[in-house]
């Protein structure tokens, strides 16, 4: 194997930057993987929320079905209902969901930790 050992003489300046651009590689990396554990925090949450969703609603169907079993069936006037509707159309344009950021703490760590060493780097040369 050390027959076929190559060496390569890189110059200060290059190795600095060369040094750099791995750096900024790694930057990027990280930023990436930020996204992606974000993303999947998110989607469990959706889905968290999705199936709480799905139960209270299938809780609804069933206690409005048990009230419409016990209630007479009455006939509303053709104003009252229209109105109804426009009600609900107005609460439903109303309601929006905030949504929160997931921040990963040892992933921001490291990306100040390479930041720093980029600034030393930066200012050497």
């Amino acid at each position: 194997m050390g027959e076929n050992a190559i060496h390569v003489q890189l110059e200060y300046g290059e190795a600095v930057e060369n040094r750099k651009e791995i750096l900024y590689s790694q930057i990027n990396l990280i930023k990436v993987l930020q996204h992606i554990k974000n993303y999947h925090a998110l989607r469990k949450q959706e889905l968290d929320k999705k199936s709480e969703i799905v139960k209270k609603l299938t809780l609804i169907t069933t206690n409005i079905n048990k009230i419409n079993k016990l209630l007479p069936i009455l006939k509303m006037p053709k104003i009252l209902k229209k109105e109804e509707e426009i009600e609900e159309k107005e609460t439903r344009e109303k309601l929006v969901p905030p949504r929160k950021k997931i921040s990963t703490h040892p992933l921001e760590y490291e990306l100040m930790n390479i930041q720093k060493e980029l600034q030393a780097l930066e200012s050497k040369a």
